[in-house]
């Protein structure tokens, strides 16, 4: 029975190509969205991490009440301290990450992303290297023996998959080390690193500082073990530390969340905003396809008649209806599919820099079921209400001639409903565009605080073993460091084309890291300190990158170790620790010493554009030298083009330096709003479906309402009625189905969008003009796709309007 149905179904929509090819077109649209959509959220938010049994696997953050901040790394002591008094897990590991240099005999220096794990990190992931062996407790030990593991990405690009470089030696900022194993081509946690060091050799005496917080912490629940009771543990642990360790410990907590949860972060929200604009975009195309079936119901309810009197049940007529629906979903899918492919490229294409897990978006059998399911439950939704209505049609009165004024009036009021529907959904979704696209502009005129156009930024690493960092009891004395920044800096000055160049421990646009500071004079409060961004500068670092100076003068060339410290702030901090006082000439204290300040530098948004400028102090990168360095070149020229000059100017002090990150400020910039940006395109694209499918909506059922009108058009026009009151009265029919589509999307748009509110800078979710412009935008194009069939009634001929029917 059922493959009747189908044959008939598929001689049926072969007869009416036109209208077939129209419907999966429409339905390829939603589909394809859709299923382009689901496998990134698939592949972000749902696919399980490839790790063993993921779903005990959690990150532990600390948190610092004193300072706002709930998503902090913990110290070292910290998290041994976790490690030793915690019952609730199998095992809590820890990483660092770094940037070194990578140098052979034989090779070039390449700059390698590094992670630094403890010992028992792979094991408590599940995870085993494909070639050697993990680190042991004892290579993970302070000054143990230099161990690394290579990610398959470096083995492949550095040493040609050569199975002999197991056992051998590397040199990583100047010291050797054994490659013990190599990491599975699926492997890349944390952050894609190239290879795995010890965390005890990467952060080497740092990581026994209780104030210092620079360990990620991940655990294993243990089984049976809940979040909760974890969370609950944990509390008391910290509870217990910040009794005992009260300066360095006062304010702080313990936050447990599943590991997943921390990778996607903030990318959940945006990705299920884009899900549910395309589930819109389906709901709309299913509207129409609705509209154009009962259209055809109306043509067909002579052969539904027909049918009924041979004998055919109406269950039998809904269910070969049904099935002629599901085809139209299954090829609609099918023509879907195609575009998803097409899709997928685009949306990986446009995606951001920060988006997590992209390698896991693809089109895999979860995403086939996933179209498969959509192309049958919209075959269903789109075919059930007319197949109902066919089978309903008034046998005797339809089998009368001239008689369907009854059954297609009924129809027509059901298209009309359809179209309300889709117009306020469309209302919802281009309103939801719009404050997105508000947003984006309120971003775009950010003052960001610096120059963008004609500044190269690129950065270096000083190698420990040919700049031995100096110990506490004498550092900021560094004088290798001190001699590479100013032979650095007049080899790059030099270069034909640039105007200034300046070398600091971050460019601008980077958010760097804290520092705890307290202002001198002022009674110090109980518990930790302020935290304020540190980003020690060169001479010339203000004038290269466009930071205006405000007051007071810039860092020179003499504010070395030998001479008192100084510092500049900028407005952000005069403003929270000097509301009412000039701040030239007072003094701050971090890292144990006084450090007068002798200028006011403008505000910088390091952390991103769309987050307000955080307090910031600047110290002479001469008095507290750095390894980690960017040279900030701004140059008379295209800045790309001097990179290879400035390149070899760094080379001319230190030809076994890597050089990596080379970009220019304004790239930098554009990548910072990456996210919002995608955001935008994608939504902006869907809105522009939803309108257009909105308008051929309105298009649909008034040609179709002007159609069973013609005989009375001819009338009123036989009658003396002018043309423009025929439009008029089409045209109002339009506007009126638009005013109530636009008024219950306007209500709907009200309720939901202020689950976009964490994606908007600048614009509130209720924000009337985006409102407004949108509700006139939707009665425009549903009072145009009115006028169209309407201006048809200006060549009507009143005498062959008579004889319709």
């Amino acid at each position: 029975m059922l493959a009747h149905d189908i044959r008939y179904a598929l001689r049926s929509l072969s007869k009416n190509r036109s209208f077939t090819a129209i419907a999966v077109i429409t339905l390829a649209l939603g589909i394809g969205a859709n299923t382009a959509i689901f496998s990134v959220v698939y592949g972000i938010l749902l696919r399980p991490l490839p790790f063993h049994d993921p779903a005990r696997l959690v990150r532990v953050w600390e948190t610092d009440a004193h300072n706002n901040s709930f998503r902090e790394a913990a110290s070292g002591p910290d998290f041994f301290d976790f490690q030793s008094q915690s019952r609730s897990f199998e095992g809590l590991a820890g990483w660092a990450g770094a940037q070194l240099n990578l140098t052979d005999a034989t090779r070039p220096p390449q700059r390698i992303g590094v992670a630094g794990v403890t010992h028992n990190f792979f094991a408590l992931l599940g995870v085993a290297p494909q070639r050697g062996r993990a680190f042991t407790e004892t290579e993970d030990r302070f000054q143990g023996r230099r161990a690394v593991i290579l990610s398959d990405g470096l083995w492949q690009n550095r040493y040609n998959r050569d199975p002999r470089v197991l056992d051998t030696e590397v040199v990583i900022d100047g010291n050797p080390h054994l490659v013990v194993g190599v990491m599975p081509q699926s492997f890349d946690y944390p952050g894609q690193p190239d290879v795995w060091l010890t965390m005890s050799n990467v952060l080497g005496g740092f990581r026994e500082i209780r104030g210092m917080h620079n360990v990620r912490v991940i655990g294993r629940l243990a089984p049976s073990v809940s979040i909760e009771e974890a969370q609950a543990e944990m509390t008391g642990i910290a509870a217990r530390l910040e009794k005992k360790y009260p300066r360095d410990n006062r304010g702080r907590g313990v936050s447990i969340e599943p590991l997943h949860e921390a990778m996607v972060g903030n990318s959940r929200r945006a990705l299920l905003v884009l899900l549910a604009a395309v589930v819109i975009v389906l709901l709309i195309a299913c509207t129409n396809v609705a509209g154009l079936l009962l259209s055809r119901a109306t043509a067909r309810s002579r052969e539904m008649a027909i049918r009924t009197s041979l004998g055919a049940t109406k269950s039998r007529l809904v269910r070969q209806l049904l099935t002629e629906s599901v085809l139209l979903g299954a090829a609609g899918g099918l023509a879907g599919l195609a575009f998803a492919f097409w899709g997928v490229d685009l949306l990986v294409a446009l995606a951001p820099g920060n988006l997590v897990r992209t390698d896991a978006i693809s089109i895999d059998l979860p995403v086939l079921a996933f179209t498969a399911a959509v192309s049958i439950i919209a075959g269903l939704l789109f075919g059930l209400a007319p197949a109902i209505g066919a089978s309903r049609t008034p046998l005797t009165e339809t089998l009368k001639a001239g008689s369907r004024q009854s059954s297609t009036r009924v129809r027509g009021d059901a298209r009309a409903l359809l179209v309300v529907s889709e117009i306020a959904l469309a209302v919802v979704l281009v309103v939801s565009a719009g404050l997105l696209i508000r947003s984006f502009w309120k971003l775009l005129q950010v003052d960001t605080g610096f120059r963008a156009g004609n500044v190269l930024v690129l950065d270096v690493k000083l190698p420990e073993a040919k700049y031995p960092v100096p110990s506490r009891a004498v550092y900021p004395r560094w004088p290798e460091a001190v001699r590479f920044i100013d032979e650095t800096l007049e080899s790059v000055r030099r270069v034909p084309g640039v105007r200034s160049a300046a070398i600091a421990l971050n460019h601008p646009l980077r958010a760097g890291w804290t520092s705890q500071m307290a202002i001198v004079g002022r009674p110090e409060t109980e518990g930790p300190a302020d935290e304020v961004r540190l980003r020690p500068v060169s001479p010339g670092y203000f004038q290269t990158a466009g930071i205006p100076l405000k007051k007071g003068r810039d860092i020179d060339a003499r504010d070395r170790f030998e001479t008192p410290p100084v510092v500049l702030v900028n407005e952000a901090f005069a403003r929270k620790y000097f509301p009412n006082e000039e701040p030239l000439g007072r003094s701050v204290r971090f890292w144990g010493t006084e450090r007068q300040i002798v200028g006011l530098a403008g505000d910088v948004r390091f952390t991103g554009l769309n987050r307000p400028a955080e307090p910031a102090v600047y110290p002479s990168i001469l008095q507290i030298p750095m390894s980690d360095l960017t040279v900030v070149v701004h140059t008379a020229v295209q800045p790309m083009s001097v990179v290879p000059a400035v390149r070899d100017a760094v080379w001319s002090v230190d030809r076994e330096l890597a050089i990596f990150n080379v970009s220019t400020l304004e790239e930098l910039r554009d990548e910072s709003m990456g996210t919002p940006r995608f955001q935008v395109i994608l939504l902006a694209m869907f809105g522009a479906m939803a309108l257009v499918l909105a308008a051929v909506g309105v298009y649909g059922v008034i040609s179709y309402r002007v159609s069973q009108r013609t005989k009375e058009i001819g009338v009123r026009l036989a009658l003396g009625a002018r043309h423009e009151q025929i439009v008029r009265m089409i045209v109002g029919e339009g506007s009126l189905l638009a005013l109530a589509g636009v008024a219950v999307g306007v209500a709907c748009g009200v309720l939901v969008t202020h689950y976009l509110s964490a994606l908007l800078f600048g614009v509130g979710s209720r924000d009337l003009l985006t409102f407004v412009a949108v509700s006139a935008l939707l009665g425009f194009v549903a009072v145009m796709a009115s006028y169209i069939p309407a201006r048809r009634t200006l060549r009507a001929d009143p005498m062959t309007a008579l004889r319709y029917e």
